[in-house]
């Protein structure tokens, strides 16, 4: 009966385990009091870069269990476990949305597809689950799915949906039931971090009922870190799951969540001239990681190469007609007409060690070019010096083209039909 609150300092951060709240209003309350206690004494859950603000790289995860082993909703609902399940892989926006700059197969909380299990494997697991009789079936969940919710170096606490403290006999504390949400960072406001608890309350309820859970797994590919990780996809993806909420009598106001997006995807360049509009937002990137790494002390650390960047170019009708870009006196290639296929642009941003592709050259400053649909001479250009900036505007003077300029071929992806076009090509 014992309300405990537990604080633990970790390197960098102080790490604060609430109580069981047994309601959305005791979350609500704890995140209040805790964002006030926090202030008082000087701490925070964001870091200032530049002249915006951005999350910490702290987590913030929600974790869902019962009052008791006894009394715990998951143990003889398998088919509701497995329906939410794939209802989040079925939504990338609840895996990358509210989560840090750190997403994908090397980050601390990657996709169960992005893991190490295939999806032939994790179809046979729901398919299982699904056919369990009734009863209490804690033991064969936990075995069947702690195997395929973990990175692709079997760590089952690196995952987005994290079953090791479910039904695992092998670890201390890893028989409590509980199902764990990893793929959350820490927000700068506590009414953001209880607007997503109660997303994730409304969609436990939503997804009682069997019609409302998805059949099988979507067998995303390329697209999956390409373009559906893009802040306009993401927002999408995040409407349709709010349509479906609503549609089921669950409406939840959309203002903080479109708040947050706006904030974890920042404008970095907005340019207009009447129905012509130019948009670039600062987009997800999915990290590479790098092999075994001697570190001080005799042992080994597994690093990501953080070098790269990723931008989204958003632009409409009327721009595309009248208008066309150029990227470091590259052609930008558009959508055609009213198509919304998104175009995305993944550049280095600096050298690190360790990191990929040592002898390829840093990227930045990026200069863009404004031009018109039939001219030669940029109308606009602007400079991107670092993604934590934007992109300030060039004077006449710094705009004007060089006497000795090579012969542009224009930006392509890594592969045809692509979102992604890559500087490095």
């Amino acid at each position: 009966a014992w309300q405990v609150l537990g604080l633990t300092a970790d390197p960098g951060v102080l790490e604060v385990n609430l109580p069981v709240c047994h309601s959305w209003a005791d979350y609500a309350g704890w995140m209040g009091a805790l964002e006030e206690a926090g202030e008082a004494v000087g701490l925070r859950s964001w870091k200032q870069q530049g002249e915006r603000t951005e999350g910490s790289g702290g987590g913030n995860h929600l974790l869902w269990g019962g009052p008791s082993l006894e009394e715990n909703p998951f143990f003889g609902r398998p088919a509701w476990l497995v329906g939410i399940l794939r209802y989040w892989q079925h939504h990338p926006s609840l895996g990358y949305l509210f989560s840090g700059r750190s997403v994908g197969p090397a980050s601390q909380a990657p996709r169960p597809d992005e893991g190490s299990a295939g999806l032939l494997d994790l179809d046979l697991a729901h398919s299982c689950l699904e056919q369990l009789p009734a009863g209490d079936q804690r033991v064969p969940i936990g075995e069947t799915l702690r195997h395929l919710h973990a990175d692709r170096s079997g760590n089952t606490h690196r995952s987005e949906i994290s079953l090791d403290k479910f039904w695992n006999p092998a670890w201390t504390a890893g028989c409590q039931g509980l199902l764990e949400f990893r793929a959350l960072e820490s927000l700068p406001h506590h009414q953001w971090t209880s607007a997503v608890a109660l997303l994730w309350r409304a969609l436990a309820v939503h997804l009682l009922e069997p019609s409302n859970r998805p059949t099988g797994l979507r067998p995303w590919g390329a697209a999956l870190h390409d373009e559906a990780m893009l802040p306009g996809a993401l927002w999408a993806d995040l409407e349709q799951v709010l349509a479906e909420l609503a549609a089921a009598g669950l409406p939840l106001d959309p203002a903080p969540l479109r708040a947050i997006w706006e904030w974890r995807f920042p404008v970095l360049l907005h340019w207009r001239e009447g129905e012509a509009e130019l948009t670039i937002r600062q987009a997800l990137e999915p990290w590479p990681l790098l092999c075994d790494t001697p570190v001080e002390g005799g042992s080994t650390s597994r690093f990501v190469d953080s070098s790269l960047r990723r931008f989204e170019v958003i632009t409409t009708a009327a721009f595309r007609q009248h208008h066309r870009l150029q990227l470091q006196a590259r052609p930008l290639q558009l959508p055609a007409g009213e198509a919304e296929r998104p175009v995305a642009v993944r550049y280095r941003q600096e050298a690190l060690f360790p990191c990929l592709h040592p002898c390829l050259p840093v990227q930045i400053p990026l200069r863009l070019d404004l031009l018109a649909a039939t001219g030669g001479q940029p109308l606009r250009s602007w400079r991107l010096w670092q993604e934590c900036e934007v992109f300030e505007a060039l004077t006449a003077e710094e705009a004007a083209p060089s006497a000795s300029q090579p012969v542009a071929t224009p930006l392509r992806g890594a592969f045809q039909d692509c979102c992604s076009i890559d500087l490095r090509l």
